[in-house]
């Protein structure tokens, strides 16, 4: 993904089977300079990514990432330092990119790894816990299908 308003100039991009730190193998999420290749931040996960993350942004320009993994969880993070806001279980492995349109996410589980539970289609409204509870971040709600 290549950022706009706040993520202007940020190259944004998912990697699997990643050597990490730790020394396993697993997922990261990057943020590149988009004119001098420079790292800006990253995150480590350990269960491995193959889905894009999308990058989604508040009626200010925020951009906060989407990003879900092999092992069932969807997670949302800062676009400007990759800080984790929060995250929720969906239950088996996420394979797919998620689908976004206005206020809501669309994604297909496999219903393999993760917490065990079977193949599904999730609905997930997105919305602004500032409405709700005074705090400048998203929060994700459920909806299931």
């Amino acid at each position: 993904h290549i950022g706009k308003n706040e993520l202007n100039g940020t190259i944004i991009a998912s990697l699997s089977a990643v050597a990490l730190n730790d020394g396993t193998d697993g997922g990261l999420i990057i943020a590149l300079d988009k004119s001098t290749g420079e790292e800006k931040w990253r995150v480590e996960q350990a269960d491995g990514i193959w889905s894009a993350p999308v990058v989604i942004y508040d009626e200010n320009g925020k951009g906060y990432i989407l990003q879900c993994d092999r092992g069932g969880k969807l997670t949302l993070y800062s676009g400007i330092d990759g800080q984790q806001m929060c995250s929720i279980d969906l239950g088996s492995r996420i394979e797919s990119t998620p689908a976004v349109f206005n206020n809501t996410l669309v994604v297909g589980t496999r219903g393999v790894d993760g917490s065990g539970q079977g193949p599904k289609i999730v609905g997930i409204r997105i919305a602004q816990a500032m409405r709700i509870y005074g705090a400048a971040r998203p929060l994700l709600f459920m909806q299931w299908g």
